[in-house]
C-alpha cells in the first residue's frame, strides 16, 4: 500500500498548508452598486427605472443588484439605495455578491495529480469512487445552496468551512490510523 508523503509530515504542516491554499486561492467578493442592473458600475435612468417598477411591482427587466437581501423582491428601502446611487454615485451602497470560485483554474492541478497517483487510485476503485461520488455532491449541494441562500448566510459560513476544512486535514493522519485499526 502507498502512502501520501503528507502522512509523514508533522500534524501542524498539513493544517498549516491546507489554511494557506485556502486563503491564497479563495476568490474576492466582488461589489455591486445596488441598482446597477447592466454592471457598468453607475446606476443609470434605465437601471432607477427598472429599480422603481420591480419595488412596485410592474414589469421591469431582472435587476438582481437592487434585491440586497436576496428575497426576489425589491422592497422600498432597496429602491431607496437604487435612488441614492443614482443620485450620488460617489455614496452608491455597495452589496457584495460571491465571485465565481478559481475552479478553472484549480482543474489542472486535480487532474495533473489524479494522474501522478493513477496506480495508487487504481489499488483502490471502491474508496476512489466514494470520494469521487462524495465530491461530486458537495459540489452540486454547495452551489444549488450558494445559488438559493441569502449571500448573508455564505458570507457567515465560510470561514467555518475553511476552519473545519483545516482541521480534518490536520487530523487526517489520526483519522487515517483509527481507519486502519477498525478494519482490522
Amino acid at each position: 500500500m502507498t502512502t501520501c508523503a503528507l502522512s509523514r509530515l508533522p500534524l501542524w504542516r498539513p493544517a498549516l498548508l491546507a489554511l494557506a491554499m485556502a486563503l491564497l486561492g479563495a476568490s474576492q467578493a466582488t461589489a455591486v452598486c445596488v441598482g446597477d442592473c447592466d454592471g457598468d458600475g453607475r446606476v443609470s435612468i434605465a437601471n432607477l427605472q427598472a429599480c422603481v417598477n420591480r419595488g412596485s411591482g410592474l414589469p421591469a427587466p431582472s435587476c438582481p443588484a437592487a434585491d440586497q437581501n436576496n428575497d426576489g423582491t425589491v422592497d422600498p428601502n432597496e429602491v431607496d439605495r437604487c435612488v441614492q446611487g443614482f443620485l450620488d454615485a460617489s455614496t452608491c451602497p455597495m452589496v457584495f455578491t460571491p465571485a465565481p470560485t478559481n475552479t478553472v483554474g484549480l482543474t489542472p492541478g486535480a487532474l495533473s495529480g489524479s494522474f501522478g497517483y493513477r496506480a495508487e487510485l487504481r489499488e483502490q476503485p471502491r474508496v476512489t469512487a466514494a470520494v469521487i461520488t462524495t465530491c461530486a455532491a458537495g459540489a452540486v449541494l454547495g452551489a444549488i445552496l450558494l445559488l438559493a441562500l441569502p449571500s448573508s448566510v455564505f458570507e457567515a459560513i465560510v470561514p467555518w468551512l475553511i476552519l473545519g476544512t483545516c482541521l480534518l486535514v490536520g487530523a487526517q493522519p489520526r483519522i487515517s490510523r483509527w481507519l486502519v485499526g477498525s478494519s482490522r
